[in-house]
């Protein structure tokens, strides 16, 4: 790992969000942002509110519209920002605000499913808009988000590795599917293979040769 987390107040993970988003990142998003990371705004409304000290903030985000028909628009503690036609370009925006609350809400908004794509989102204090770095809680890289928890992607397989307190999962990332699930309950999965020995509530199973054998532990 070798990137670690920034001044971004807001954190990259979806489930930082309440509502509907998705992660995503392609070759367009790599090579137009800073952080190589985006969304996809689904139908409805996403929120990420963070606690922070009053005083003033800057908030900026990269956008482009897919859907030319979509309506969309962004919403910083109330204040709305519409989406409006990027043609095939990103656009930018930055947006300073007072906070007095203790609190800063980010809050998404699109009609139509994956009519919009969002990156770079940033917020830092002062009314300058910062280049775009990782929440101090957070650690990404192409392959592994450190966050609530740890997920390791792979960059050749459909596999995905999620740590977080309550498990550890593997899941398919082309279904969304978790295929094993290791908890403390135990073991869960769609699979196993077990090459030499298997030991299942006192039985062993083993092969012997062309043969299988079961015999008791106890």
């Amino acid at each position: 790992v070798s990137t670690t987390g920034g001044d971004n107040v807001f954190a990259y993970a979806a489930d930082n969000f309440k509502g509907n988003i998705e992660e995503y990142s392609n070759t367009e998003i790599k090579n137009n942002s800073i952080s190589g990371l985006g969304y996809k705004i689904k139908i409805g409304n996403a929120k990420q509110t963070v606690q922070i000290k009053n005083g003033t903030y800057t908030v900026s985000y990269l956008y482009k519209k897919l859907v030319n028909l979509a309506n969309g628009y962004v919403k910083i503690n109330g204040e709305q920002f519409d989406f409006i036609n990027t043609g095939n370009s990103f656009k930018e925006e930055a947006h300073t605000v007072e906070v007095t609350s203790n609190t800063l809400e980010f809050e998404v908004y699109s009609d139509t499913e994956d009519a919009f794509i969002l990156c770079d989102l940033m917020g830092n204090i002062g009314t300058e808009k910062q280049t775009w770095t990782q929440n101090a809680n957070e650690t990404i890289t192409d392959t592994v988000q450190i966050g609530k928890g740890i997920k390791v992607k792979s960059s050749t397989k459909n596999t995905e590795l999620d740590a977080d307190a309550d498990g550890i999962r593997v899941v398919n990332t082309n279904t969304g599917e978790t295929v094993a699930e290791f908890t403390d309950k135990g073991m869960e999965t769609e699979e196993m293979t077990v090459r030499n020995r298997a030991q299942i509530a006192g039985m062993l199973v083993q092969q012997v040769g062309n043969q299988i054998w079961l015999s008791s532990l106890l």
